[in-house]
């Protein structure tokens, strides 16, 4: 629980220099890197220990007597409680029940997407594709395709030309696969809000690269 709770905490910490320094900043790049690593570093943060080197002090011999040491060892000794264990055991299993839960979620939104590039109409362009599903409500990228409604596309305006230019910026910068580690994240991190901050700034850096 106090490595979980330190976590969170190098989240909040990291996630707020990183709106202090750098978000209103036009380092995009810059900025893609730092917030796909923000969250694993937060997590191995924790289990890093900094040696710190003090004056040696003299050490002094203490003798205690010998039911004090007994009742000490017996104390450092002593088995976690039935109860400990029921406690640990509970929260782990609703830990791996909405991980779970969520990866389902994210593992069918993914073969939806599968699904579209199967039986939706393509189109072929230079380093993509263009799927084209009514499904779509608002033009978008993963991978090497492109979604796109069939009326935008059919419009042939200059907007439309706009939005493919737009997606393609994202499929050559390989954006979905920061997005693919941030959402991976988001299942196993579930309980850290910061997560959510950090994929929403993502999200909107990778805009402004595009």
């Amino acid at each position: 629980m106090i490595v979980l709770l330190k976590f969170i905490g190098c989240s909040v910490v990291l996630l707020f220099l990183f709106q202090l320094f750098l978000a209103k900043e036009k380092t995009f790049s810059l900025n893609r890197w730092v917030l796909v690593l923000l969250v694993p570093t937060a997590m191995v943060v924790p289990f890093v220990s900094i040696p710190l080197w003090l004056p040696q002090e003299t050490v002094v011999n203490l003798s205690y007597p010998q039911f004090v040491q007994s009742t000490t060892n017996h104390l450092i000794k002593s088995a976690p409680t039935a109860e400990t264990i029921s406690i640990e055991f509970w929260v782990w299993t609703a830990y791996l029940a909405i991980t779970l839960l969520l990866f389902a979620k994210k593992l069918s939104a993914l073969i939806k997407l599968v699904r579209w590039t199967k039986v939706a109409s393509v189109e072929s362009l230079k380093t993509a594709k263009l799927i084209l599903s009514k499904k779509v409500s608002t033009p978008f990228s993963f991978g090497n395709c492109i979604f796109m409604h069939p009326s935008t596309y059919l419009e042939g305006t200059d907007k439309t030309e706009m939005i493919i230019k737009h997606e393609l910026i994202h499929i050559t910068q390989k954006h979905h696969i920061d997005l693919a580690i941030i959402e991976f994240l988001t299942v196993i991190c579930w309980f850290n809000p910061v997560v959510i901050l950090v994929k929403k700034a993502m999200v909107l850096n990778h805009e402004y690269l595009a």
